[in-house]
């Protein structure tokens, strides 16, 4: 039996619920309610649920320590389970995507995501697999920190729901296959289709 860790990014806090900022969140919560998870405190300042997929055993965190400062959350993670970054997959929203939109990836850099930032300067790699959640840009009058810390429209957070369900499924596509698979069915040019 293989050993996953799934790191979901966000900010704790009633607060932070629901902004766009806290897509990787809502992506986690998904997928631990899909897979019959149930989150509970762990050690590395972070919640844990420990479910099973596919025969494979799949750690999926949410870290406590706000987005800055996630790479200490995930590496404590790491080293408790024995996990390589072979077995590590990032959830986390990406302004450069539109709402509903999707990119599984399996390397690169932090493309200025401050959680992806900290998280490559903990493991010293970014040889890991990630899932970009789709937030949209800013309005030009607007400031980024406030606008990942909004809390979207109705309309939008339509769209923002279908690529939370998409990452969690691109999550169990590349357990079950591989990164590249998971890319080539996960990142195609169009948005989710609303079902009839």
């Amino acid at each position: 039996m293989a050993r996953w860790l799934v790191a979901g990014l966000g900010n704790p806090g009633s607060a932070y619920e629901t902004t766009r900022h806290n897509m990787g969140f809502l992506a986690a919560d998904l997928m631990v309610r899909r897979l019959k998870g149930r989150f509970v405190r762990s050690r590395w300042k972070a919640v844990a649920a420990r479910c099973e997929f596919a025969g494979d055993e799949v750690v999926v965190i949410k870290p406590h320590s706000f987005m800055n400062l996630s790479g200490g959350p995930v590496s404590a993670a790491m080293c408790a389970l024995d996990v390589d970054a072979s077995h590590l997959i990032v959830m986390f929203d990406d302004m450069d995507l539109e709402p509903g939109r999707i990119r599984v990836r399996p390397s690169g850099s932090a493309g200025g995501h401050k959680g992806m930032k900290s998280i490559i300067a903990s493991l010293g790699t970014d040889r890991f697999a990630r899932v970009r959640i789709g937030i949209g840009h800013p309005p030009a009058y607007a400031q980024t920190v406030d606008y990942v810390l909004e809390r979207p429209d109705r309309q939008e957070a339509k769209l923002l729901s279908f690529g939370v369900a998409a990452a969690a499924e691109a999550v169990e596509e590349i357990i079950l296959s591989g990164v590249e698979a998971a890319a080539s069915k996960f990142n195609g040019p169009t948005l989710p289709r609303e079902e009839a």
